[in-house]
């Protein structure tokens, strides 16, 4: 897995990139199935799990998320996951965002 990262970062051209993240992503598939991972479905999970993330954030955020910086999303991104990883902490430290 590592040597497909590295050939994917050294990759010049578009169909170069393109090559070595299809090597990639075959070799993560692989690595699932030799764990008796079925990939499908850890995709489809992870899939799940990014889109409520994500609606998360565009409801921290309301109306004015299509406007905000990269690095303020990246910043509710890691608020919202820390309130799914850890939701006692809402608790104790009132609502994650509530100051939006």
């Amino acid at each position: 897995m590592i040597e497909e990262m590295d050939e994917l970062a050294a990759a010049t051209t578009d169909a170069e990139r393109e090559e070595e993240m299809g090597d990639l992503l075959f070799t993560a598939a692989n690595i699932a199935r030799h764990m008796s991972i079925d990939p499908e479905t850890a995709l489809a999970r992870a899939t799940d799990k990014f889109e409520v993330r994500f609606r998360a954030m565009e409801a921290m955020a309301g109306a004015k998320f299509a406007g905000l910086a990269a690095e303020e999303k990246e910043q509710l991104w890691g608020e919202v996951k820390t309130a799914q990883l850890f939701p006692d902490l809402r608790a104790t430290k009132g609502e994650v965002g509530g100051s939006r």
